[in-house]
């Protein structure tokens, strides 16, 4: 693993095997905080994860940001 990459709890090994870890991601303009896009995804299948961080470097570099929830934590806002 890079030097550079901040390193805490989240490096523990999971308990268990996670077949199903379903997310909310949400796509926002930075400037005036309008919802661009939502979507559901199941990060425990490795297409989504890449997608996570395909969608992640377009929002950063396009004046967008990521919000990530855990699907049953998610409250859509009004």
């Amino acid at each position: 693993m890079s030097d550079n990459i901040p390193r805490g709890p989240e490096d523990m090994p999971l308990r268990q095997y996670v077949k199903v870890h379903p997310l909310v991601i949400v796509l926002k303009d930075v400037k005036s905080g309008r919802r661009i896009r939502e979507e559901h995804i199941n990060y425990s299948d490795s297409e989504a994860r890449k997608w996570l961080g395909k969608i992640t470097h377009y929002a950063t570099t396009n004046g967008y940001s990521v919000e990530t929830f855990a699907e049953k934590d998610y409250i859509i806002e009004e």
